[in-house]
């Protein structure tokens, strides 16, 4: 926990990289993830949640495709967020975040788990961040899951809800420093055919 440049308390943390920087490989040592608010009030359990000081590094809303990026979707029901694909028409999602409530989870290529909680209560929206191979998701404004994925290429944010699917606007990242040792740091992106 430090104090940040608005005097703020903030947590960072690592999250384990991969070998291979695959779907596949073991985890291993760790890397900086985004720094998160520390919130605690009475009578309440400490949460993590978005540190606003991010949002001076984010970008213009847009719909196209962008590997560093951060989206904000309201929820009524069952939902699936399509992050990236493996496919030119979108039709295979090789990065996906699924909420059904109060389960959350993330999944890869061919919908394996690659994380996943239970929410207190049902959430009714999510903020979604990816830098990368890394995946932030929050919950109703708290910090509820992470994970990596090294599959799929950039693609526009679709949900897919109630039987309607639409594309969902995105804020890009603008990273400080390509060359730090973080979430985007080692992993190239996405290659290309």
């Amino acid at each position: 926990m430090i104090t940040a440049p608005d005097g703020s308390r903030v947590v960072l943390h690592t999250t384990p990289r991969r070998v291979g920087l695959t779907d596949t490989g073991e985890r291993c040592r760790g890397m900086l993830t985004q720094p998160k608010s520390l919130v605690v009030e009475a009578d309440a359990a400490p949460r993590l949640e978005w540190w606003p000081g991010l949002n001076a590094w984010l970008g213009e809303e847009t719909d196209r495709p962008t590997l560093h990026a951060v989206g904000d979707i309201g929820i009524t029901g069952p939902v699936e967020i399509t992050l990236r694909t493996d496919t030119p028409d979108g039709e295979r999602p090789a990065l996906a975040v699924g909420c059904d409530g109060k389960n959350l989870w993330v999944t890869g290529p061919d919908g394996a788990r690659l994380g996943e909680t239970v929410l207190t209560g049902p959430a009714a929206t999510l903020r979604i961040l990816t830098i990368g191979e890394y995946v932030e998701v929050y919950a109703d404004g708290v910090f509820a899951l992470t994970t990596l994925c090294y599959s799929g290429k950039p693609a526009p944010w679709t949900v897919t809800a109630q039987g309607g699917r639409r594309t969902i606007p995105v804020r890009p990242i603008r990273l400080p420093d390509p060359h730090r040792d973080d979430a985007s740091a080692i992993w190239p992106g996405p290659s290309t055919p």
